[in-house]
């Protein structure tokens, strides 16, 4: 069993200025213009490493 995980490559410059889970910038609000589900082991041609400011995550040690 594997779980999805929300791809935003459609809205990505509106996913990179997400700071947290609520608000105006918040990925909730984000959230209806998600481009699809995909599994966790899915290999996107456009995936981008996250860098300073990566989404409401921050960067990935």
């Amino acid at each position: 069993m594997m779980g999805g995980l929300a791809c935003f490559r459609d809205v990505r410059d509106r996913y990179r200025r997400v700071d947290g889970k609520h608000g105006p910038l918040g990925i909730f609000a984000l959230w209806p213009q998600l481009t699809e589900f995909v599994q966790e082991t899915y290999l996107c041609g456009e995936f981008e490493p996250r860098g300073a400011h990566g989404g409401y995550r921050g960067p990935f040690p």
